[in-house]
C-alpha cells in the first residue's frame, strides 16, 4: 500500500507540475489507475518482479501521454537503481 502511495503521489506530482495546463486528470481516471497498480493482478508489485515492472512502464505511459518529458540528461521515465 506504501508504494501505491508512493507511485500515485509522484503520478499526481509530475501531472500537476507539467507544463501542459490543459491536461487535467478526471477523478475516474485517478481512480482506474489506483484500482490496477493496487489489484490483486499486480501481486503486491514486489521489488524485482515482473509485476513491478509492469507498474513502472504503467506510470511511465501515464507521464508520456501527460505530455511530460524526462528529466534533462536522462533516456526516459524509468531508471534502474543499484545498491
Amino acid at each position: 500500500m506504501k508504494t501505491l502511495i508512493i507511485a500515485t503521489s509522484i503520478l499526481l506530482t509530475g501531472l500537476t507540475a507539467s507544463a501542459q495546463d490543459n491536461y487535467l486528470v478526471s477523478s475516474d481516471e485517478l481512480s482506474a489507475w489506483a484500482h490496477f497498480l493496487a489489484s490483486d493482478q499486480m501481486k503486491g508489485r514486489a521489488n524485482g518482479s515482473i509485476e513491478m515492472a509492469i507498474a513502472a512502464g504503467y506510470i511511465a505511459a501515464q507521464f508520456e501521454e501527460a505530455g511530460l518529458k524526462p528529466a534533462p540528461g536522462m533516456d526516459g521515465f524509468i531508471h534502474c537503481f543499484r545498491r
